[in-house]
């Protein structure tokens, strides 16, 4: 295994973070969102109730699961999202407009649990979004108590590489410098609640300091009952941020969103991309691969081509004069039908035998060659052995970390008026 340095002699150390910038784009930030909810006391609303609403109302992709905390009746998960203005309006409030109409209300004790991926998506907003949708729809249960899926992303959708570590790592330490404002932006049950205590610790802990995996933060500094966790990166990698109250409000949750990516868009500012290390994958393998009985359906003109080159004459294919008289087609369109079965299946799976092979000179015409689909080839691929190992970068110089420099001026306000009402 072997690193390579991004920055190369034809990128200007500015072109390199304009091009950085665009692959890393923070507008397409996945979030999945743990909304927990709980009743007036003395009104229990089992998580039945809610499943059935939501069905009667065709709000058919979330989880309604039980949590066991506290005044928690039900826990709400909703799929992996870019959460936007959009997709607050059309898959997001609908479903906190039937808990209103539950009864739901949030206690003290209902946390609103937010999960960032440490992977971008490369979609638009809005694919991206349908393509989750859909997902979730395929893979929950009917009653929606449970995901029949291994796989919380949909295999529709594509993501940028992993954020570099040391980003991660001072998104974490923005969030520990700046705790005390964050902390009077929300309500006061959740500025010391046991389960998302604050992390302000973080900045003295070697453990912290000294960490170059997040896999070495320990379950003391950033676990499930602090206020940012690190636990769910070795299972679904993301970072869950813990400490915001749960909410029937879309504007609310919008904009604790929007907070949580301005403290990503600082870190991103803080580093310095013309360092980015990107790991790459130099092992490679030789596994033995088996061509399925037909291709697709059967039924296509391809397909017709596949079985005639694969099945016919005990395995041994067929000649583009053959394919012509059972078909009809042209030499040049078989040839380009072999073409794709060759991008569909691999180089290897797809053996020419020439004209000379088939006793056929080239006097003879060009449709004497043979094509055979193998049953059973070998083929060399490269190993994923890098696949979850995060791209490095270092820090700018001279940081500072006032989390309001440069923060918009709406959500400054909106925090302001958070602070005051709380305060």
């Amino acid at each position: 295994m072997t690193n390579t340095l991004q920055n190369t002699t034809a990128l200007t150390p500015q072109a390199l973070a304009r091009e950085t910038s665009l692959s890393y784009d923070l507008n397409k930030m996945i979030v999945g969102y743990e909304c927990e909810v709980g009743s007036q006391r003395g009104n229990y609303i089992s998580p039945s109730i809610i499943r059935d609403k939501l069905l009667e109302q065709g709000l058919n992709y979330v989880i309604v699961t039980t949590d066991g905390s506290s005044n928690v009746d039900a826990e709400i998960i909703f799929p992996p999202l870019i959460i936007n203005e959009i997709s607050i309006e059309t898959y997001i409030k609908p479903v906190l407009n039937v808990l209103e109409r539950c009864n739901c209300v949030i206690r003290k004790n209902c946390g609103g649990h937010v999960h960032v991926g440490t992977r971008l998506a490369l979609n638009s907003p809005s694919a991206f979004n349908n393509n989750q949708i859909a997902h979730f729809k395929n893979h929950l249960s009917s009653d929606l108590s449970s995901f029949n899926s291994g796989a919380y992303i949909s295999p529709n959708n594509q993501l940028t590489k992993m954020l570099p570590f040391e980003m991660i790592k001072d998104v974490i330490r923005s969030y520990a410098i700046n705790q005390n404002y964050i902390s009077s932006t929300l309500p006061e049950s959740r500025r010391f609640h046991a389960w998302s205590y604050p992390i302000n610790s973080v900045l003295n802990s070697n453990s912290f300091i000294n960490a170059t995996r997040v896999e070495q933060f320990t379950e003391s500094d950033l676990g499930k009952q602090r206020a940012i966790n690190t636990k769910p990166f070795t299972s679904k990698f993301t970072i869950e941020f813990r400490q915001g109250a749960s909410t029937l409000s879309g504007l609310k949750l919008l904009n604790w969103v929007k907070f949580i990516k301005w403290v990503y868009v600082q870190s991103m500012q803080r580093c310095d991309w013309t360092t980015l290390v990107v790991p790459v994958q130099t092992e490679t393998r030789t596994i033995e691969v088996e061509t399925p009985q037909q291709h697709n359906n059967g039924r296509s003109f391809v397909a017709r081509v596949y079985d005639m080159c694969r099945n016919h004459n005990n395995g041994q294919g067929a000649t583009i004069e053959e394919i012509m008289n059972a078909t009809g087609a042209t030499d040049q369109n078989i040839r380009s039908r072999v073409s794709e079965l060759r991008r569909a299946y691999g180089q290897g799976a797809i053996i020419t035998h020439t004209q000379q092979a088939n006793n056929h000179v080239y006097g003879d015409g060009q449709i004497y060659c043979r094509y055979q689909i193998l049953h059973r080839f070998e083929k060399v691929e490269t190993v994923n052995s890098n696949n979850e190992e995060m791209p490095t970068v270092q820090l700018l110089d001279n940081l500072e970390y006032d989390i309001l420099n440069g923060m918009s001026h709406e959500l400054r306000e909106w925090n302001e008026h958070l602070i005051e009402t709380r305060s």
